[in-house]
């Protein structure tokens, strides 16, 4: 079964209503929300992480913006680590290689959402493949995550403007 067919599946069998955006073929999360001419603020991107307790996480955040993996240690108590693209194949087997997209329940993995995917007004996914992507609204955005965590794990702006400012007092 291809990758698209398995969210469309995972996202009927939840009730969960969507559409299918179709785009060129993109490497990141960033070019496929500029190709599908959408802001990249409402697509959902998925960073998996692991710890030493082979304890795996989806982190879940707007692709406009990068996790902040010390946020989402503080939020679990944990020492979670980004996963190598390789680790990735086994954890979505019917994806492209690349792609994962940010539906845990699918592949029965922990899901932590940043709170702020839950101000928009649609919400977009990635399908598995390079493609398509799969635009939900937000009530069906949040019937579908409902039972994640939800916590603020994404950098801001403003966190990386004072990692610099605190790195130039330093210095100064």
């Amino acid at each position: 079964m291809s990758s698209v067919t398995s969210m469309q599946d995972y996202l009927n069998s939840k009730g969960i209503g969507f559409e299918i955006i179709t785009h060129k073929h993109t490497d990141s999360s960033v070019n496929s929300a500029a190709s599908a001419h959408i802001p990249s603020a409402q697509l959902a991107k998925a960073v998996m992480l692991h710890n030493t307790l082979n304890q795996q996480v989806m982190a879940v955040v707007p692709a406009s913006r990068k996790l902040k993996v010390s946020a989402l240690n503080d939020f679990t108590y944990s020492d979670f680590k980004l996963m190598q693209e390789g680790e990735l194949i086994d954890c979505f087997y019917d994806c492209e290689a690349g792609v994962a997209p940010s539906a845990g329940g699918l592949y029965g993995m922990n899901m932590i959402v940043d709170e702020e995917l839950l101000q928009e007004s649609n919400i977009y996914l990635e399908s598995g493949d390079h493609r398509h992507l799969l635009k939900l609204s937000q009530q069906d955005y949040q019937d579908l995550v409902m039972s994640s965590r939800h916590a603020s794990i994404a950098a801001t702006a403003s966190d990386r403007y004072a990692k610099v400012h605190q790195v130039c007092a330093v210095f100064a």
